[in-house]
């Protein structure tokens, strides 16, 4: 019988490799949403220059001028769960896809437009390499 070269050891690596795998990737994913969540927060706090501005009339009625961030409470509702194939970040909040997707028949008369403000999809597409790199960290450790 013939020995292919390097098959013994690519072998023995790949049964290393898958051993702990599932924990590995539960680990990394979550610390993705992590990354993820925390920039979503970010956005609420500090807002971002590619949202719309707030109309003289709520700006008349907030303590200060950040626009999705008024009491808190959006903020405190962004929570974030992971398992080893996928990652949740979001809120259960009634109006926190209307913050994200914008809304045309808002209030009593169904007469307001709220216009897209998204916090969280900017927050994953801007710190892919944030998030790869969190993957390799944690599986080149194999």
């Amino acid at each position: 019988m013939k020995t292919v070269f390097g098959f013994d050891e690519a072998s023995s690596f790949l049964k290393k490799m898958s051993s702990g795998m599932e924990e590995r990737m539960e680990r990394a994913m979550q610390k993705a949403v992590l990354v993820v969540e925390a920039a979503a927060k970010e956005n609420i706090v500090h807002g971002r220059t590619d949202w719309p501005a707030l109309r003289p009339l709520t700006l008349a009625r907030r303590k200060d001028n950040r626009i999705l961030y008024d009491q808190g409470t959006l903020l405190r509702s962004i929570h974030s769960e992971a398992t080893a194939m996928q990652g949740v970040i979001g809120s259960p909040l009634k109006y926190a896809p209307v913050h994200e997707f914008g809304c045309h028949n808002a209030g009593v008369n169904r007469d307001v437009t709220i216009p897209q403000r998204s916090y969280l999809e900017p927050a994953a597409v801007e710190n892919v390499e944030k998030i790869k790199d969190v993957y390799v960290e944690e599986l080149k450790n194999v």
